[in-house]
């Protein structure tokens, strides 16, 4: 799981908004630290025992097997 990263806008998300998100090596992205556990395929969401992500790729990916992945967040408009 990554570091916190902030969004620098607030991100509404099931009644709750968020500031910030980690990037998870298991294809979600989470909201908040008690998520981090989301390991390693997909379930029915929402989940509570999983807390507030959206897992678009949810599978056990594995980092350490080479290739290259980068994040990035900005804000568009005004």
């Amino acid at each position: 799981m990554s570091r916190s990263i902030p969004l620098g806008f607030a991100f509404p998300f099931y009644r709750q908004e968020y500031s910030s998100l980690r990037v998870s090596s298991n294809g979600f992205v989470a909201f908040d630290a008690l998520s981090s556990h989301g390991c390693c395929e997909g379930r029915d969401l929402p989940d509570l025992d999983f807390g507030s992500i959206i897992a678009p790729y949810w599978e056990d990916i594995d980092p350490t097997a080479g290739g290259h992945s980068e994040c990035s967040n900005g804000l568009l408009g005004a």
